[in-house]
């Protein structure tokens, strides 16, 4: 079973920036969406929660907390982020535990972990009809650079202008 996990740009960026800001392990939630033939991380939302150098620990308010005062439809998120601040990335005993309390309300669950280095480590778990874990998963970047592009043109084309090159003005006076 081949499964694309793919993140988008900006929760992407925020993950890693959250990760080199904050001097503790953190958990954040993930807004997952299933396109076709790839899962898609659309946002990572920040929960109030105390945390240490060395852990941080998942409550169920947690959730309920987060899906009412952000105005989030409970549906969308389908996962969790974890850092491990100045650790490897792998699968700890908390990541284990909350995988597992989260199976009980989703179909599936993406979970990345994520650390100072920038280093990226992922899996999904599937939970119906029986439990599945795929670990390891690839994951793809999903950079937006279509502002970019809008904006290069229009500087190329307000700042270059074509001039016929050296070699063939010379091939042309060849001619003469």
């Amino acid at each position: 079973m081949v499964v694309k996990l793919c993140i988008e740009e900006l929760p992407y960026r925020k993950a890693m920036k959250l990760a080199e800001m904050i001097d503790a392990e953190y958990i954040a939630f993930l807004v997952v969406e299933q396109r076709e033939d790839k899962i898609v991380v659309k946002d990572i939302i920040l929960p109030y929660q105390e945390v240490t150098s060395s852990s941080c620990e998942f409550d169920e308010k947690m959730f309920s907390v987060i899906t009412e005062s952000k105005n989030i439809n409970p549906e969308e998120i389908k996962g969790w982020l974890h850092s491990h601040c100045d650790m490897s990335v792998f699968w700890s005993a908390t990541d284990e535990s909350t995988i597992k309390k989260l199976g009980r309300r989703m179909p599936f669950v993406v979970s990345i972990v994520v650390n100072k280095k920038r280093d990226l480590k992922a899996r999904i778990d599937l939970f119906r009809p029986f439990r599945i874990t795929l670990d390891d998963v690839e994951v793809e970047i999903l950079w937006d650079d279509s502002d970019l592009e809008e904006e290069l043109k229009r500087e190329i084309e307000e700042r270059t202008a074509s001039t016929p090159s050296i070699l063939s003005a010379d091939i042309s006076r060849e001619n003469t």
